[in-house]
């Protein structure tokens, strides 16, 4: 009797045990707030996604640079060997990241990322100079602008601009930087020299109009203190001459071309005679003079600036000439940060 009642007791049993072991299997699953986790490893998530990617790099913070030595060294990396790209001297002015950079040797360099003129300009991030030589201070916002925004760590980095709601677009140049282009282009329209390419002027095989414009701008702009009268006999060549060392200093200054040997061209019209020591020419008097007035630049995808504007008559601003585009280079020279022309090309 009792081994029957103790199978009844385990027949109950199984018979209530059956329906909560069904529950148990047919669901599987914890929640856990607004997130349900099934056995098959999907979710149902009503919250913010947080498997997203990666957060945002901060955006980098830039500072106004001042070179505070003389014959600074400015490098393509932060290394002193084998990467020098040029000098820097006292107060010249840069935009530079905030961050130091250390070298292996724990050298400290800051990393420029621009010029804050057109003269002298670098390329965005190649270049550094050493923190030794140079002091950093808050950067002006009227210079953000310069902030090369073809940089592959600004573009991804930094905020956009923007300007009040009707504000006008910032100019890539300043009045004072486009007069400045306009007065090294008229050296080149005061002597004729409109539509050229600076390597077939300096070519040395046909040298005629790079001689001619080292004497002739020395005519036209240091006549007091570069030009003399000749004091030979007859003065075959013309009644004028000019140490030769100054048309080898403007042809290198506005040319960026060191003439190795100074030739005659004495079959050019007029001819310049060079006797080793000077050149002997004949005045150029009558010929209209045309000035170049530069309305708009920009820099190019290789760090040339372009400039475009017109021409018009010295004496006489409303005699236009035409319209031309130019383009320069930053150059160094005699210690000081320059351009040196590259082409121009004038419509009429």
């Amino acid at each position: 009797m009792k081994r029957y009642f103790c199978l009844l007791l385990m027949l109950v049993f199984a018979l209530t045990a059956v329906p909560a072991l069904a529950e148990d299997t047919a669901d599987n699953s914890v929640s856990s707030g607004s997130v349900t986790s099934d056995i098959s490893g999907e979710s149902d998530y009503s919250g913010p996604d947080k498997t997203g990617g990666e957060s945002p790099a901060p955006a980098i913070k830039y500072v106004l640079l001042i070179i505070t030595g003389d014959d600074v060294n400015i490098r393509s990396r932060p290394s002193t060997s084998g990467s020098l790209l040029r000098k820097s001297n006292i107060g010249d002015h840069f935009i530079a990241e905030a961050d130091i950079v250390k070298d292996s040797g724990g050298m400290e360099w800051r990393q420029i990322v621009a010029a804050t003129s057109v003269v002298g300009e670098v390329s965005a991030l190649t270049a550094y100079v050493s923190a030794a030589y140079s002091r950093v201070s808050e950067l002006p916002a009227s210079l953000s602008s310069k902030i090369p925004a073809s940089s592959p760590r600004a573009a991804q980095t930094a905020a956009p601009a923007r300007q009040p709601s009707g504000a006008a677009e910032q100019p890539a140049f300043s009045n004072a930087e486009l007069k400045l282009m306009s007065t090294f282009l008229s050296n080149f329209t005061e002597v004729g020299l409109i539509n050229f390419d600076a390597s077939d002027v300096t070519n040395e095989n046909d040298p005629a109009d790079m001689i001619r414009f080292g004497i002739l701008h020395n005519y036209i702009n240091n006549y007091s203190n570069r030009i003399a009268l000749c004091k030979e006999k007859g003065c075959k060549w013309g009644l004028l001459v000019i140490d030769g060392k100054h048309v080898k200093e403007s042809v290198n200054k506005y040319f960026g071309y060191d003439l190795k040997k100074l030739p005659s061209v004495t079959e050019s019209t007029p001819p310049y005679y060079y006797d080793g020591n000077l050149y002997h020419f004949a005045g150029v008097e009558g010929e209209t003079i045309y000035y170049a007035r530069v309305d708009k630049a920009a820099r190019n995808a290789s760090g040339q600036i372009v400039m475009t504007g017109e021409l018009y008559n010295s004496e006489d601003e409303k005699d236009k000439r035409g319209k031309f585009e130019a383009v320069a280079k930053p150059y160094r020279y005699s210690g000081r940060n320059t351009w040196a022309i590259v082409s121009m090309r004038t419509e009429y």
